[in-house]
Parts: C-alpha cells; sequence; structure tokens
C-alpha cells in the first residue's frame, strides 16, 4: 500500500501542549530524514491505524515534529495522546 514512500521507524520523545488546544508531538528516527518544508507523511500507530500529518519540524532538524488537537478523542488520537516515550511509530513519506 505505500510501496511509493519511504517507510521510517520513529521514537516517540514526548508531547506538549501549544495554544488553541493543539498539542505538539516529537519522534526521533531510527535513521537520518531528509524532509522539506511542507512535506507530509503517513504515521501509523499500531493497533490505531494510519494519518497524514504536515511535518512540522524544521528541515535541517534531527526529529520529527508534528501537531494536532486531540478534540475528536477518536480512537488514533487517544493512542497518540497516550504514547510513552521510547515507543515506536512508522512514518511513510519522506526519504
Amino acid at each position: 500500500m505505500f510501496g511509493l514512500l519511504k517507510t521510517t521507524t520513529l521514537e516517540f520523545i514526548g508531547m506538549r501542549p501549544e495554544d488553541g488546544g493543539v498539542h505538539s508531538f516529537a519522534f526521533h528516527p531510527t535513521r537520518p530524514l531528509h524532509a522539506r518544508a511542507g512535506q507530509h507523511g503517513l504515521l501509523t500507530l499500531s493497533g490505531a491505524g494510519t494519518k497524514a500529518f504536515s511535518l512540522a519540524s524544521a528541515p535541517r532538524d534531527p526529529d520529527v515534529l508534528i501537531g494536532t488537537g486531540l478534540q475528536s478523542a477518536s480512537r488514533y488520537k487517544l493512542a497518540l495522546a497516550a504514547l510513552r516515550r521510547g515507543q515506536r511509530a512508522t512514518l511513510h513519506g519522506p526519504s
């Protein structure tokens, strides 16, 4: 299904609240990720599914940053909010 996209394993670093009910989620890739501003990826969480996110991290930042609101309380958002440091996710997207 994701054959044209590069797959990268990410390790969860942490979450922090931002303004307006948004939370940022930081992940460390297990290999260098070369993303450009404006690119997006498909983030897969074990047991919760896959969602598309714009990458909010700077192109030269070694970590991957995404932002989202958690108000929907969907199964995916609950799993995202419940991540613990060191847990893994999969990103399909930029190389």
